[in-house]
């Protein structure tokens, strides 16, 4: 896993509740909420709210999704414009079974 998500889990990224407040809103991803003092995510197509993990000022994972990361855009005045949601690529190594093994 990488180790920018480990650090997070541990010890999210502190944010007073007005720059929380200041990422909510409609994207073209989706809306953004804030929940008890935390962020939360509404894919356009889902009908549920996912948590998001703070891991600096203006990136976040999805709690449970940890391969999804979201990274807001500020204009020069410093409001949030857009969010970018990415997924984190995982390698692994899957081996082929020789023929004898079954």
């Amino acid at each position: 896993m990488n180790l920018s998500i480990v650090n997070c889990l541990e010890k999210p990224f502190a944010l007073p509740e007005t720059a929380l407040k200041n990422y909510a809103g409609v994207y073209d991803a989706g809306q953004v909420s804030v929940k008890d003092g935390y962020l939360a995510f509404r894919q356009s197509f889902k009908k549920t709210d996912r948590r998001l993990i703070p891991a600096s000022a203006d990136t976040f994972y999805v709690e449970g999704d940890l391969s999804t990361k979201l990274q807001f855009r500020t204009n020069p005045n410093g409001d949030p414009v857009e969010v970018v949601v990415s997924k984190i690529r995982c390698a692994s190594t899957i081996r082929k079974r020789h023929k004898d093994l079954w």
